[in-house]
């Protein structure tokens, strides 16, 4: 029986992929730094943003709101007056 055995041999990398390796590393590390700075940055954001939603839907309501009491009271007070005549 014969049997052959493949011996591994070393594959050097091509240099383009190593220069592609250590710039994606740096980038990595780069980010890795900066990280925190990232986060807060777009928890301010978006906490921004969804408090400016919230904001504008609460005057709409608000103002909506007013208006109807407020003709409810001018309803109020002409039959109020209406009655009191």
């Amino acid at each position: 029986m014969n049997v052959q055995q493949m011996v591994p041999q070393e594959q050097k990398p091509k240099r383009s992929l190593l220069i592609w390796m250590r710039v994606s590393t740096g980038f990595i590390a780069l980010l890795a730094m900066l990280w925190r700075l990232i986060v807060r940055t777009w928890s301010i954001l978006i906490f921004g943003i969804v408090g400016i939603v919230v904001g504008v839907l609460g005057n709409v309501l608000f103002t909506v709101t007013k208006i109807s009491c407020f003709g409810r009271y001018l309803k109020l007070s002409s039959v109020i007056r209406t009655s009191a005549a």
